[in-house]
């Protein structure tokens, strides 16, 4: 039987030396990350709009000014750090490739410098893309 031994691996680095060199490659690359949602990604979900159906967009965001857009289209959204938007499906569809189960929401700073996307779930089914189902099993633990 062959022996393995284990030892740590040498560190490349100091940590915090990979941080600093992390962060300043990001910096220098225009990349730096940007928290305009918070902690939060927005969530979606299906409301009434009258007669019909429509999905209401919420989330939240650092900068009241900050302008929402949904799949890079710019919208009106109620509310100020914690904002809603509400869409038809009529729009939705038009603004989605085919069957999406997933749509884009973007904040976009006022100067327009920096920008956060997220990638929210759609309702299932909402865009007409439903699985049929032969079994369903549900575990509890």
């Amino acid at each position: 039987m062959d022996r393995i031994l284990s030892r740590p691996l040498p560190r490349i680095a100091p940590r915090h030396g990979r941080i600093a060199a992390a962060l300043f490659a990001m910096a220098t690359a225009g990349a730096v990350p940007t928290q305009a949602f918070g902690d939060d990604d927005p969530v979606t979900r299906l409301v009434r709009c009258g007669e019909a159906s429509c999905l209401m967009v919420s989330g939240r965001r650092d900068d009241p000014a900050a302008i929402v857009k949904v799949n890079g289209r710019p919208v009106f959204v109620e509310g100020g750090k914690g904002w809603k938007l509400r869409l038809s499906l009529d729009t939705l569809r038009e603004w989605s490739d085919g069957p999406a189960r997933t749509i884009a929401v973007s904040l976009h700073a006022p100067d327009r410098s920096t920008k956060d996307v997220a990638i929210v779930d759609l309702p299932i089914g909402v865009l007409g893309d439903t699985t049929d189902l032969d079994t369903l099993r549900v575990r509890v633990r």
